[in-house]
């Protein structure tokens, strides 16, 4: 049987990766603070630099490499 992912709000999302972009917390440690997974943190981080490029059209200026 599936195991059912979680959902999160949109604004626990947004307090977590502006945690890990803003604030210099590492993917492991915002994911302690908020009592998440650190693969998640990432994969939420990854797609709010993906959105920004995309959005104001600088998709080299925001790469994802090293996150």
């Amino acid at each position: 049987m599936a195991k059912k992912s979680a959902r999160y709000s949109p604004e626990l999302r947004a307090e977590v990766v502006k945690a890990v972009r803003e604030g210099g917390r590492t993917y492991a440690e915002a994911a302690r603070d908020f009592g998440l997974v650190a693969e998640t943190v990432r994969n939420w981080v990854i797609a709010d630099v993906c959105i920004l490029a995309w959005v104001t059209g600088h998709r080299r200026k925001y790469s994802t490499n090293g996150l």
